[in-house]
């Protein structure tokens, strides 16, 4: 209860950032947190925090979706009513090891193997301060807006090419990332949902799988040539996505 505070909305704010910032302990959990804070007499703050983990985008709108359920059913004194489900996301996590520990992903396996063999490349970008000694990952976001006709222009390229607006997109990705770097073998990476069976369509949990995409570049070859090779790229790794990252 936050009311008393002078500035109601502030301390909730400052609440709010320390249990983002608040580490998980992922070995002992739990791995998500809830708060209500409440700011003024029928206003209140909701705050759920959960770790990547256990749980993904999709994972959000189910979740946002049965609280407001729930919610709504509370407000208006009606039983809550969630259709059951079939399986949970340890029979998942289940199929998945025994599909692994029986072989059946060894053809996806081979694929991933054999595109990564030898010597994997690692992007060395020109720099304008020393790295620190230790990796932290902490980085910033670089946003760039496309006007319509940019976007439709590229549309028109993509489907000249009888690529996607991914892979397009990719390309663009590709080539200034050889731009900056010199680099001609390069590897980004991009998730899909894992979610392809109808029974996994509700269920909570991380089902993203993270795929790389590595891709061979010709600084002599114009950008049709480097879509091409992108389409074949990025075709095969969505043919190959059962195998986990």
């Amino acid at each position: 209860d936050l009311r008393r505070e002078a500035a109601p909305l502030g301390a909730a704010s400052i609440k709010v950032r320390e249990l983002l910032i608040h580490p998980f302990n992922i070995e002992e959990g739990p791995l998500l947190r809830v708060q209500v804070m409440r700011i003024a007499e029928e206003e209140y703050v909701f705050l759920l925090v959960i770790h990547h983990i256990i749980s993904d985008e999709w994972s959000i709108r189910i979740l946002v979706h049965d609280i407001l359920h729930y919610y709504h059913a509370v407000h208006q004194a009606q039983a809550v009513a969630l259709a059951p489900l079939f399986i949970q996301y340890k029979d998942y996590a289940g199929w998945q090891l025994r599909q692994l520990q029986a072989g059946l992903l060894a053809d996806h396996r081979a694929y991933w193997m054999n595109r990564f063999s030898g010597e994997v490349p690692v992007l060395e970008f020109p720099s304008d301060h020393a790295r620190p000694a230790v990796q932290t990952f902490h980085g910033g976001q670089v946003n760039y807006r496309f006007d319509k006709g940019a976007c439709a222009r590229l549309q028109q390229l993509a489907q000249q090419t009888g690529c996607t607006t991914f892979m397009a997109l990719l390309g663009i990705v590709n080539t200034l990332l050889y731009r900056y770097t010199g680099q001609e073998d390069i590897i980004t990476g991009t998730v899909v949902a894992g979610r392809d069976h109808p029974d996994l369509e509700h269920q909570v949990g991380f089902y993203v799988n993270t795929i790389p995409m590595r891709v061979q570049l010709n600084g002599q070859s114009g950008f049709s040539d480097l879509l091409s090779n992108i389409k074949q790229v990025t075709l095969e790794a969505f043919d190959h996505r059962y195998y986990p990252f």
